[in-house]
């Protein structure tokens, strides 16, 4: 058709003025039938879906045409660009976003939404989340195509500084008081505690806790020691019936003598078996037979009650020697002089 043309176009210059109105007539109708077959052929254009496209030929004069021509159907949520009212024309992108629902977690909290986006950027933008693709966590990707059921989610890193009281104990200083008997306890001052106050940088991710560095420590307050009193003064011990037995011994006629006791423990330089084949235990004693004769009864005040059961090489006159179960006995016992109440 384009060589036609040409061919009309010399002719019409070359030609006299009728003939020039009767080629002009005939190029008029020439272009009116190549008007004609390209508006009968229809226009090209590219109808992208969810980002993939599609190369049609159209003889819609609308968008929205367009859509009713190849059965499309949109909903409220869906995307497209150029509206529905745009005139067709020939290459024109037509671009379709289908809306999906998805589910958005962000920093633990869930929420379902529905929208139209093709990626998982552009879901974060149309919803208006910040973020720090460097620092903060997302999955999936940015790049993500998004599709109907997907979920995304997003923890971002943030770091505050806070700070936090927290009380310092006090010390407890005990002073010796020798007016208070031993063991006893008095509280003077009860004692304050103190306060600090601490810095902490703390380091979150999807609103949990994930790391925590003291930075400074400040005493606020300080504590006040309490202070207790310590009895200093030793109980005296009272006296067990020791003084009773001995009277009670004296007035049935006992016989008293004045002795040099010492203590032994069995198998610490001795036996276990006494002169006279008894066994040594707490209660015997070794006398010289010449003062006490073996088998006597005795009372000795501090002591007890003992039998005159052996004899010792170096226990000759006035003195005795005291059998203990332990030698912790007998050092506390010591070397003294004591009462021996002969028993009837």
């Amino acid at each position: 058709m384009t060589e036609g043309v040409v061919l009309l176009l010399k002719g019409f210059l070359r030609s006299p003025n009728w003939k020039k109105r009767l080629l002009l007539a005939g190029l008029a109708f020439v272009f009116l039938v190549a008007l004609i077959g390209s508006a009968w052929a229809g226009k090209n254009v590219v109808l992208v879906i969810d980002g993939k496209p599609y190369y049609l030929k159209t003889k819609a004069k609308t968008v929205g045409e367009l859509l009713e021509e190849n059965n499309l159907t949109l909903k409220r949520k869906d995307f497209i660009k150029p509206g529905i009212n745009e005139s067709i024309r020939d290459g024109l992108k037509v671009t379709i976003i289908k809306a999906k629902k998805i589910r958005l977690v962000v920093d633990g909290k869930s929420t379902e939404v529905e929208l139209a986006a093709l990626r998982v950027k552009d879901v974060l933008e149309k919803l208006n989340i910040a973020y720090e693709p460097s620092r903060d966590e997302i999955s999936p990707r940015e790049s993500s195509l998004v599709y109907p059921g997907l979920e995304i989610k997003i923890n971002h890193l943030i770091v505050k500084i806070i700070k936090l009281k927290t009380p310092v104990p006090f010390k407890v200083l005990k002073t010796v008081n020798p007016r208070l008997s031993q063991g006893k306890k008095i509280i003077k001052f009860p004692g304050e505690k103190g306060l600090a106050v601490q810095t902490f940088k703390v380091t979150y991710l999807g609103g949990k806790e994930i790391a925590r560095k003291i930075i400074s420590t400040k005493i606020a307050k300080k504590p006040l020691s309490r202070i207790v009193l310590v009895g200093g003064r030793k109980k005296v011990r009272p006296r067990r019936s020791y003084s009773f037995a001995a009277r009670v011994a004296v007035a049935r006629g006992s016989r008293c003598l004045l002795m040099w006791a010492t203590a032994y423990v069995p198998g610490y330089g001795c036996g276990y078996r006494t002169s006279t084949g008894r066994r040594a235990t707490y209660g015997v004693v070794a006398v010289d037979p010449r003062v006490i004769p073996l088998g006597t009864r005795l009372y000795i005040p501090g002591y007890g009650y003992a039998v005159a059961a052996d004899t010792g090489g170096k226990i000759k006159g006035n003195r005795i020697d005291l059998c203990f179960d332990s030698p912790k006995q007998a050092r506390r016992f010591g070397h003294r002089q004591v009462k021996v109440f002969i028993l009837k």
